[in-house]
């Protein structure tokens, strides 16, 4: 998990967003798993309803439901999440411009797709504390395989982080851990679990 919030010093605007979610504490409540009841997690949710948010280890079941994750962590329950509203609106170019200049290192773009459209930007060409968050986002909120290229939905989120919106982190987490267990292609994280 990697950032020791309370003793963070060299990003104190980071230190600043992490007590105002008051998520100051979360790394420090993460501790060393059993990796076999990790396994036994994911395997007895899989092929569930899209709605079902509940698992089985060792016959005990395991809800992990936007509400129960915020009880559990302590995260603070919004009514609205702009991550996913600005995953979900249009964007217009001074919007997109506006994020970027906030999100990466003067004279650095966006990548784009074949299409044309916005995909990704390089993790070495954001600004540190904006890597930094990015890094962070992929390792607790939403696990990834790749932590050098931040796609679009995830740019999207640290955009939110650093502007301090309201973020429903809990569903952020419980959607990451459904994703995992109903998409052949998604790499299996959150041992936190």
């Amino acid at each position: 998990r990697s950032i020791d919030f309370p003793s963070i010093t060299s990003f104190p605007r980071m230190q600043q967003i992490t007590e105002g979610y008051g998520w100051m504490d979360f790394n420090n409540m993460i501790g060393d798993c059993n990796i076999s009841w990790v396994e036994e997690f994911y395997a007895n949710a899989f092929g569930s309803e899209d709605d079902d948010y509940t698992s089985f280890v060792r016959e005990v079941e395991i809800s992990y439901a936007t509400n129960v994750i915020d009880s559990v962590f302590g995260f603070r329950p919004e009514e609205h999440c702009m991550v996913i509203q600005r995953r979900t609106s249009g964007h217009t170019e001074a919007e997109y411009t506006e994020m970027l200049h906030e999100l990466a290192m003067p004279g650095k773009d966006w990548r784009y797709d074949s299409h044309g459209g916005r995909s990704r930007l390089q993790a070495t060409e954001m600004v540190p504390v904006a890597e930094a968050w990015a890094k962070w986002l992929v390792r607790n909120f939403e696990c990834c395989s790749n932590e050098t290229e931040i796609i679009m939905t995830r740019c999207h989120a640290v955009y939110a982080i650093m502007r301090g919106d309201p973020i429903r982190v809990g569903d952020l987490i419980a959607r990451s851990i459904k994703r995992m267990i109903t998409t052949a292609d998604v790499y299996v994280g959150h041992p936190f679990v």
